[in-house]
């Protein structure tokens, strides 16, 4: 499991802004959001507006060679990833699967611009559709890849994991995989989301609501209730994974997007 972690730790890395270039990229966001305000003022005199429209265009050029930065960073990270991916021999099928996916998302994003072919599509879907007991957490990793068209092809398989319609079979609730599935009890708002997501819970019961990235990662928790449960986040551009837990022990993950 060592280089499996180190290869989702480094997929992590290259998908985070450092510390400096998040706090520089803050800073000149508010500096922009001043600057706009002060454009937007219907008595600006002209060679004050002149003056800030040109600080504004410096204020969008620093942004931009921040941003190409990070991609020439998150380059570098992601072949790194793969040098990684490669000296990788699985243990057993979990690990094979959790390989498999990975392999699929390092070479999209290295070699295709995000891209997935048919046969890598076709690939997740197998992954996706296998029951959490047999695929492990490669089996959540390959649904967060799958498109809304590509996973509604293999929903039929997935509902006989569960052997009813509605929950995640009980003796396995402490394993730790998760089922995946829309879950009609749970409505997340807005998603493409922001900052904050509203999650809007019609069982009367507690559970709780567990943000993870794609490689696995606890982001953010929020305990639920019956009603809305607004969580505010600050996480970078990208696809995560929404894990549902009430208190019953049922379980359902859903696909988050996050754009900044």
């Amino acid at each position: 499991m060592g280089k499996l972690y180190q290869l989702d730790k480094t997929i992590e890395d290259a998908h985070k802004l450092s510390s400096e270039d998040k706090t520089a990229l803050e800073n000149t966001v508010a500096q922009r959001e001043s600057l706009m305000q002060e454009i937007e003022q219907p008595d600006i005199n002209q060679s004050v507006l002149v003056s800030k429209i040109s600080e504004l265009s410096g204020l969008n050029q620093n942004i931009q060679e921040v941003l190409a930065q990070h991609e020439a960073d998150k380059s570098v990270l992601l072949t790194n990833a793969m040098s990684i991916w490669q000296s990788i021999s699985p243990q057993n099928e979990y690990e094979q699967y959790r390989k498999d996916v990975l392999g699929i998302y390092l070479t999209a994003q290295t070699q295709q611009d995000g891209i997935l072919s048919d046969d890598q599509v076709e690939t997740l879907q197998k992954i996706a559709a296998l029951c959490s007991e047999e695929g492990g957490s490669a089996v959540y990793l390959a649904w967060g890849m799958l498109s809304e068209c590509d996973r509604s092809e293999i929903l039929s398989s997935v509902e006989k994991c569960r052997g009813t319609s509605d929950v995640e079979p009980r003796n396995h609730k402490e394993s730790g995989h998760i089922l995946i599935r829309e879950d009609a009890d749970v409505q997340i708002t807005p998603n493409p989301a922001k900052d904050w997501i509203n999650i809007l819970s019609v069982r009367n019961m507690e559970g709780v609501a567990q943000i993870y990235t794609l490689t696995g990662q606890l982001v953010a928790t929020k305990a639920l209730v019956f009603g809305d449960n607004p969580l505010g986040f600050d996480l970078n551009s990208g696809v995560y994974l929404v894990r549902i837990r009430y208190e019953n022990g049922d379980v359902s993950s859903q696909k988050l997007v996050v754009n900044n």
